[in-house]
């Protein structure tokens, strides 16, 4: 028997919020390092100053600089 993905259930619950939302993106980033080898990091969550631009400069010489919001 063919499983169905379980994203088609989710696509009409209102989006999580607040640690719930944490939670589920630290759980896909911890897939997706440890799956893929890709890596996932929201810039913001570094404390350290210059760990922070490392990170921002490697992603704009690798993908190019993300438009101004």
């Amino acid at each position: 028997m063919t499983r169905i993905s379980s994203i088609y259930s989710r696509a009409h619950a209102d989006p999580p919020t607040g640690a719930e939302a944490e939670r589920r993106n630290q759980v896909a980033f911890q897939e997706a390092w440890q799956l893929h080898g890709l890596f996932c990091i929201d810039p913001t969550t570094i404390q350290d100053d210059w760990t922070r631009q490392v990170v921002v400069n490697l992603a704009n010489q690798r993908y190019m600089k993300r438009a101004e919001t």
